[in-house]
């Protein structure tokens, strides 16, 4: 079994290599079509990576949306997904998109509280409801932004992804992977 292979999507679609090409030319034209409803590169945060960008409907915003990419913790940008926005936009809220330090310079503790940091300011903003979400990593990390207890380190598992692959695999062993029926001792344990 190779993990690293398992998780290595693109391996096995075909010209899953022209994609991220692809991706950033819709994402720069996107950026481009909006000219001043397209606010780029906001701080949020002193590093390099701790900027978000503001996509905004035509009229006062319904509420703001976040979406945070994926790329697996360690990979992508913000600036590969901005077309993702139009049907936000198009449905009149607001779209942030923020940027944040990978790993492995990052641990997953410090990538949260980037992305924490990155909805607080956009939040600052826009008024009205607010709605997060990603894509994959993405995905994990909006998911995060609901647990209010997100920056501490219960030793258990839950804060970092030292390495997931891994923890999947042993989760499989012990049956708890994928979740269906019941459980596992092993799962009850980490519950």
């Amino acid at each position: 079994m190779d993990l690293s292979r398992d998780y290595q999507n693109g391996a096995f679609i075909p010209g899953s290599d022209a994609l991220p090409a692809l991706w950033a030319q819709k994402a720069a034209a996107f950026r481009a079509s909006l000219g001043a409803r397209a606010r780029l590169d906001l701080a949020y945060g002193p590093a390099e990576r701790n900027r978000f960008d503001l996509f905004l409907p035509e009229t006062p915003p319904h509420g703001l949306m976040v979406f945070i990419h994926g790329g697996y913790w360690l990979a992508t940008h913000k600036d590969l997904w901005s077309h993702l926005a139009a049907g936000a936009i198009a449905r009149g809220w607001a779209c942030a998109m923020p940027s944040y330090t990978l790993a492995p310079q990052a641990r997953i503790t410090q990538i949260t509280a980037e992305v924490d940091a990155a909805v607080t300011a956009a939040c600052a903003e826009i008024a009205g409801p607010v709605v997060v979400t990603g894509h994959s990593a993405g995905g994990h990390l909006a998911a995060r932004m609901g647990n209010d207890r997100r920056d501490d380190s219960n030793g258990k598992g839950h804060n970092e992804l030292a390495p997931a692959c891994e923890e999947r695999r042993r989760d499989s062993e012990a049956g708890c992977w994928p979740p269906h029926g019941d459980v596992g001792p092993r799962c009850r344990q980490l519950k």
